[in-house]
């Protein structure tokens, strides 16, 4: 419910509490159901092993990962107010 409301996570400015810890768990965890849990383990070792962390660098990972489509997609998703 509170994930819901919590805007986009990606956007001009600070995002929300709400939107920082809600809705990006959920987005997370929706990746991995689409991904599996080996491809989600390879893209969350290689960031953790980035020099920076950061969406751009999650988002190059998973591009590399997974594909063009589904970074796209999960970044529409990150950046939506839905």
């Amino acid at each position: 419910a509170r994930a819901a409301k919590a805007g986009p996570i990606v956007a001009n400015g600070r995002a929300s509490d709400a939107a920082v810890y809600s809705k990006s768990m959920l987005l997370l965890t929706e990746l991995e159901g689409e991904l599996g849990s080996g491809t989600m383990d390879r893209v969350l070792r290689r960031v953790a092993n980035a020099p920076a962390h950061t969406t751009a660098i999650f988002l190059d990972v998973l591009r590399e990962e997974a594909g063009a489509e589904v970074s796209t997609r999960f970044e529409q998703k990150l950046r939506s107010r839905d």
